[in-house]
């Protein structure tokens, strides 16, 4: 019975160790009896599973650290690691503890540059002593009391860590307690100076919970700005959504900063002396930041007193995340409300053609208010496709492709039933005000013969229409616009239900309801009735 017994106990260790190696990894479990390692400082291991598993007391237990594995939940996010996986390679060892020793086994296989020696090439160590000692509160062993100097010479980096600080990462931890000096390791510092192999190497945009098309936008954010939560690049334009609206966001901020004073706005700029080093690409950047507001809105971003946005969230944001970690500021910006501060509604990057308007663009999207009503556009609305383009600059182009494939004749055609153009260039160029390119001086006679209407098109608003936008600026035609109704006419736009072009009832400014092809085209012939002298 003893027999069967033992073999009953032995089955039930195998199963718990099998079930419970993550979770419970470090509860000391000895012959039925738990078991507490108690360090100074009030610092508290974790317990064991089994009695040839007693952890090392060297081991410092971290704040914030979900799967108990050595490593925080931020340092993990930084580092490409699942916070929620204790051994994401499987190798039985907890991903912190085998990060440490990893380290400690890098930094002793540096070259070590004596004082006067050659420097030598790659990632080497100096060695800085000074005189006394130092003892781990843990075992009693004395260190020197100076620090190991690691030079990367191609990051132009270096980090600064105590003898005893590399003691404890040979036992598997980050943290170190001693007579002298106590505290943590900067680990992504660490990792990236030594360039270990971690899962992110150097990518800003780390995995945001919550984000069902991975854009860097939670679903959550998503919704409160319009955007789909589940179509991580709206505009096809190969560059995710958040990365996207991440680098407008830092162009408009800029843009405001250096105008300031900007009508509608009051700027900020908290000066403080001193950088902060990011930790994902180890740059350091100016530890201040800015606070803005909007006087017509009465909304400043942050909304704390005391607070500011941080350089360190723009230098973020520059490469795609709305997430910031730094030796300073750490967090993440609230998109929703600085979008609002900043009145953005689009991912969209302007291009430098695209000259501010004379006349009111409510919704900012480069068609006034006027053309919009008399097209039957929604004034309220900057991005009726949903493709995150503003309308105008959508609008621009497709009518610059439609202008390119009209049929070209040199005398006006009495028979045709369809839009076409006639050539009518000059011996002469007109250069762009915007980007110097050189153009025709002339212009296309754009007809419309089933409408017996025609008008002129220079060439040099061809190349705006080209970059989206319906002003122009030449050395020949000067500063001026497309008569934007106008050429809607000619070119019988909207060409197809679901186009920019699709005509929605006045009161229609939610879009609720659909309109279908043979809706759309009756009532385009009414607006066309209506508009015909």
């Amino acid at each position: 019975m003893g027999k069967l017994q033992r073999a009953h106990t032995r089955l039930l260790r195998k199963q718990a160790k099998k079930t419970t190696r993550k979770k419970v990894r470090r509860i000391a479990l000895h012959a039925g009896t738990a078991a507490f390692f108690t360090l100074s400082g009030n610092t508290l291991l974790h317990q064991k599973v089994f009695a040839d598993e007693i952890p090392d007391p060297h081991f410092l237990e971290i704040t914030a650290d979900i799967d108990a594995d050595g490593l925080a939940d931020w340092e993990e996010r930084v580092l490409g690691y699942d916070p929620a996986d204790a051994d994401e390679n499987q190798t039985e060892i907890e991903d912190g503890i085998e990060l440490a020793r990893c380290c400690a086994e890098t930094i002793h296989s540096l070259p070590v540059q004596q004082p006067g020696d050659p420097i030598p090439e790659g990632i080497y160590r100096t060695e800085i002593l000074t005189y006394g000692l130092e003892q781990c509160h843990i075992c009693g062993e004395s260190f020197n009391m100076g620090e190991i100097v690691i030079h990367n010479p191609d990051l132009s980096e270096e980090k600064w860590i105590c003898f005893l600080g590399l003691h404890y990462l040979e036992h598997g931890s980050f943290s170190y307690s001693g007579t002298v000096h106590e505290g943590r390791i900067n680990v992504p510092a660490l990792a990236r100076i030594l360039q270990i192999e971690v899962p992110n190497h150097g990518d800003h945009q780390v995995p945001v919970s919550g984000d069902s098309d991975n854009d860097q936008m939670t679903d959550h954010e998503e919704y409160g700005l319009g955007y789909h939560p589940f179509d991580g690049d709206q505009n096809d334009n190969l560059v995710i959504d958040g990365a996207d609206l991440g680098k407008r966001i830092v162009a408009r901020v800029e843009e405001v900063i250096a105008s300031d004073p900007t009508p509608g706005y009051e700027i900020f700029r908290h000066e403080l002396d001193g950088l902060e080093q990011c930790h994902i690409c180890g740059r350091y950047i100016h530890m201040g930041g800015t606070t803005i507001a909007n006087t017509r809105l009465d909304l400043k971003y942050p909304q704390d007193e005391s607070g500011f946005l941080p350089d360190l969230a723009l230098h973020s944001m520059s490469h795609g995340s709305f997430d910031y970690f730094g030796t300073e500021h750490m967090g993440r910006v609230n998109l929703n409300l600085l979008m609002r501060v900043l009145e953005l509604q689009l991912p969209h990057v302007p291009d430098e053609h695209e000259l501010p308007l004379k006349d009111t663009d409510t919704d900012q999207d480069q068609i006034s208010d006027s053309e919009e009503i008399n097209a039957q556009f929604n004034v309220q609305d900057p991005d009726q496709n949903e493709n995150l383009i503003p309308d105008g600059v959508d609008l621009a182009k497709q009518c610059k492709r439609i202008l390119d494939a009209l049929p070209v004749y040199e005398t006006p055609q009495t028979q045709m039933d369809r839009p076409y153009k006639i050539n009518r260039f000059m011996r002469g160029l007109e250069q762009c005000h915007v980007c110097g390119e050189n153009v025709n001086m002339g212009y296309w006679e754009v007809h419309n013969p089933k409408l017996d209407q025609s008008m002129e098109v220079p060439e040099i608003a061809c190349h705006y229409l080209e970059h989206g936008t319906f002003e122009y600026n030449g050395d020949v035609h000067g500063r001026g616009r497309v008569d934007v109704n106008k050429l809607l006419t000619l070119l019988e736009m909207p060409v197809d239900c679901g186009d920019l072009g699709t005509i929605y009832h006045p009161a229609d400014l939610n879009r609720d309801c659909e309109v279908n092809l043979k809706d759309a085209a009756e009532m385009a012939q009414q607006w066309l009735l209506k508009t015909l002298p």
